[in-house]
């Protein structure tokens, strides 16, 4: 359970950690992030393409 509680809060964050980093570097994040999450419930196909994109960076 204490690995489980540690993994959540770990990905807690990395999230807030890129958050801020991204908020820093983009002025439009905001609009940007709305626009992906809105891909990957409409489009989820086109959503993981540019995941795999960013992986294979």
């Amino acid at each position: 359970m204490n690995n489980i509680i540690f993994n959540i809060m770990s990905d807690k964050e990395k999230i807030l950690n890129a958050i801020n980093k991204l908020a820093k570097l983009d002025a439009a994040l905001a609009e940007n992030l709305t626009k992906l999450a809105k891909l990957a419930e409409e489009k989820p196909f086109i959503y993981k393409q540019a995941i795999q994109q960013l992986n294979s960076l």
